[in-house]
């Protein structure tokens, strides 16, 4: 049992086609919860005897931090776990345990489970080299496009800055990775396009399909199979935003910058990513760059730096900064 990092920068469709990959019986998808990366730097390749313990803590305080988060954990599953596993064989039992229905299932042939934090780009590198059988897909979508996306939605991780110099800034951060990843893991990471998942899904299903090695399944069994598995026993409200996957492909979303950026941010955005688009196939205008302001620099390094400085801290302060947060938001 392998695992598959779905990667890129948010709002680049990657909930979208995680789900997709993951109705094949193959393929299990976790909810979005960075447990893995949480854990990795000091445990990866061995068992540690209170990493339960830790898991447990984690769990409790990211579900009251998340509580309208939609997964449910099968903790009973848990409890029978060999103590001499490897860290990885611990996280796989873990991720197995997950289920976002109410259909609890012992999944006996997964070959491959579905780990979709965008945070892990910055670090894949890094676990790609110690896990040589894990793979990633690397998702990447038209800057504008995704600027547009965060100016429409303000979800909860998006709302300290919604400048688009910042937008642009990240987004030329985490996609300038996916000349690295490919560089040293040729056979194991997949670019995939957002635009042409929408206008070709189930082409880019097949060369997905026949990357992790499973039976190809039509985007409309796979639109099918998720509406009827994955958004049953969900909350109302938490519902209505799943359901939106189950309905048939959104190609409006394609070129909607054109209507919600103003020529400054689109000026803006391609001064930034002008290269590093032209290296995706995107077109650019002809842009008439503007100076970016400093402090957006200084604060997307600050959320860069801050990601790094994360995944190398260890558990205890992780956790005992997850707690502090959790006393704050209740």
């Amino acid at each position: 049992m392998n695992r598959l990092f779905i990667s890129g920068i948010g709002r680049s469709g990657s909930t979208l086609i995680a789900k997709m990959v993951a109705t094949k019986a193959q393929v299990k998808y976790t909810p979005e919860i960075p447990i893995y990366g949480f854990f990795y730097y000091w445990n990866n390749g061995r068992y540690n005897p209170i990493l339960e313990s830790q898991v447990s803590d984690y769990l409790k305080w990211y579900s009251q931090l998340y509580a309208e988060h939609p997964w449910h954990l099968d903790r009973e599953a848990l409890v029978a776990q060999a103590k001499t596993q490897s860290f990885d064989d611990y996280m796989n039992a873990l991720s197995l345990a997950f289920f976002e229905s109410n259909q609890a299932e012992i999944v006996q042939n997964t070959d491959w489970i579905i780990d979709k934090n965008p945070s892990y780009t910055l670090f894949l590198n890094y676990i790609l080299k110690k896990n040589t059988k894990d793979k990633c897909i690397f998702i990447v979508r038209d800057p504008r496009d995704n600027a547009a996306s965060r100016i429409k939605t303000k979800n909860r991780q998006n709302t300290r800055n919604q400048h688009v110099a910042m937008h642009a800034l990240r987004w030329k951060r985490f996609n300038a990775e996916y000349a690295r990843l490919i560089k040293q893991f040729p056979d194991r990471v997949l670019l995939v396009k957002y635009e042409s998942f929408i206008e070709h899904t189930d082409e880019e299903l097949q060369k997905m399909s026949a990357f992790l090695n499973v039976p190809f399944q039509s985007s409309s069994m796979a639109l099918a199979s998720y509406s009827e598995v994955h958004i049953q026993g969900l909350d109302a409200s938490i519902q209505k935003k799943y359901s939106d996957l189950a309905k048939p492909l959104n190609r409006n979303a394609i070129g909607q910058w054109k209507e919600i950026l103003t020529a400054e941010q689109l000026s803006l955005i391609e001064g930034i990513c002008g290269p590093l688009m032209k290296a995706f196939g995107y077109e650019i205008s002809k842009p008439q760059a503007k100076p970016i302001v400093l402090k957006y620099r200084i604060l997307e390094f600050c959320y860069w730096l801050k990601e790094k400085i994360l995944f190398y801290t260890p558990v205890k302060i992780k956790l005992s900064r997850i707690k502090s947060l959790t006393r704050k938001s209740s």
